[in-house]
Formats: C-alpha cells, structure tokens, sequence
C-alpha cells in the first residue's frame, strides 16, 4: 500500500534506480539470510518487505514513464492471481501422476523441481485465460449494460 501510495502520490523520477537497489538489496538480504543474519527473525521479513517496495515503486514509477514491458512478464503479471490461486492444487496433482508412472524414481530431483514450478505456473496461466479474462469481459459488459 505503501508502494501503491507513493506511485499515485508522487512522480517517480529515478524508477529504474528504486527497482535496481531494491533488487539488489533483496538478493543482499537472501545471501545474509543464507550466512544466518537473520535467523529467521521478524527483522529479515521487514527488510525483504522494504526491498520490495522498492522494487514495485520502481516498477510502478517505470509504467508511469511508458516503460514497455517485456511479454512473457506482462503476461505472467495479468496471471499472478490465477497463479497464486491454483499453483499448489496443479503441483500436487503433476506431483501424483509423476509418482504414479513412477517417474519420480528416474528423475533427479531438480527436473522434478522444475517440472513442478512450470506446471503450477502454466497451470495458473491457463486459468488466467480460460477463466479468469473471459468472466471479466462478461461482467464488465453486463455491467455497462445496465
């Protein structure tokens, strides 16, 4: 909210710089999370929380700017709702065929892992096309008929 206040708020004027520090700083934070800084501590989840601030008003304030946005993540942007939503459901069910043709036995197990993340994710796309966009235009012209 903070991010989306400031975007609205002001002109961002150093976009690209808000989204390069915040990244960097958040790959800072994981790496000093790995050497055990931060111990799991509430502290290390307020400074991955501000990093990412950072990042989205750098985003935010690029879109301000007409920035052109790269089309896979755009795409994968229109679908993050979709993605968050059904991502474990599509993992686990990829996640028992694989067991079931006994797949898993052959793999190694970061093709599994791979395996796994892309189908949560296409599956989350799907969603987004088949489901979500369509019901959206439905509604929305049910709306502006009335």
């Amino acid at each position: 909210m903070l991010a989306a206040y400031s975007v609205m708020t002001y002109k961002i004027n150093y976009a690209r710089f808000f989204l390069l520090g915040g990244a960097i700083l958040f790959l800072a934070t994981g790496i000093s999370e790995s050497f055990g800084f931060f111990d799991d501590s509430i502290f290390g989840r307020w400074v991955y929380g501000l990093c990412s601030i950072l990042m989205v008003i750098g985003i935010a304030g690029g879109l301000q700017k007409n920035w052109v946005g790269i089309p896979i993540l755009v795409r994968l942007g229109g679908a993050s709702y979709s993605i968050y939503l059904v991502h474990l459901i599509v993992i686990g069910i990829v996640y028992k065929l694989m067991q079931i043709t006994s797949i898993t036995t052959y793999l190694p197990i970061w093709i599994i892992y791979f395996i796994l993340v892309i189908s949560g994710i296409a599956g989350g796309v799907l969603l987004s096309k088949l489901v979500e966009y369509p019901l959206m235009k439905l509604v929305r012209r049910a709306i502006l008929r009335k």
